[in-house]
């Protein structure tokens, strides 16, 4: 036998009917729903396909949803309790929060703001000989031509943080005029990419480790 009300969770119990009258009690849980919008927090557009977890105070994932392409997404029939919701989008960094859920047949609201996720890249800069070269002007450039550029320090390494998911161009001039450039795709947290100067453009395309 099934029993489903609006605003409970439906339960299902086994049942033997004997030849007399048979009498059976269900208890029903009360529950209700979260649902909201998962967006950039800079750009406040809407982020599809963010995953939306929702963790009991057991740790158990109760409920898991993929936003859709207004951002928006729903988990049902949750039991009035404390949670975590956990929202994680490939291009920006994971947020948790703590969600209570008291309001018997009524949606929890519960709006998530996601911050574009920043990557570091780093290396060490070395001549043909595999000597690290000091002093050699590291830049990098993204598609709308913004341009960072460090120097290496006295053990030939440089570092950039604070960048955005993306394709960018690195060039790096040593003190002698040996060059190297390469286009660089950033997708992890943290990539590191040594540099040899006075390589071939051949090297072009590539996708640091």
């Amino acid at each position: 036998m099934v029993a489903a009300a609006r605003g409970h969770q439906p339960r299902a119990l086994p049942v033997t009917v004997a030849e007399r009258r048979t009498e059976l009690s269900l208890c029903l849980t009360a529950s209700s729903s979260i649902a909201g919008i998962v967006q950039d927090d800079t750009l406040r557009m809407p982020l599809a396909d963010a995953l939306v977890l929702l963790i009991d105070a057991s740790g158990s994932v109760v409920g898991s949803r993929m936003t859709s392409e207004d951002g928006a997404y729903s988990l049902p029939s949750v039991r009035p309790a404390s949670y975590t919701l956990a929202v994680a989008h490939h291009q920006h960094t994971p947020v948790a929060r703590e969600v209570m859920v008291t309001t018997e047949c009524q949606p929890t609201a519960v709006d998530v703001a996601l911050a574009y996720r920043l990557l570091q890249l780093d290396g060490t800069a070395r001549d043909r000989r595999g000597v690290p070269v000091a002093g050699a002007r590291v830049t990098l450039t993204d598609r709308g031509l913004l341009t960072r550029e460090v120097h290496t320090d006295a053990a030939g390494r440089y570092r950039f943080q604070s960048l955005p998911i993306g394709q960018y161009r690195l060039t790096a001039v040593g003190p002698l005029s040996e060059w190297v450039e390469l286009e660089v795709t950033l997708h992890r947290n943290r990539h590191q990419l040594d540099l040899r100067l006075d390589e071939p453009q051949d090297q072009l395309g590539y996708e640091p480790s």
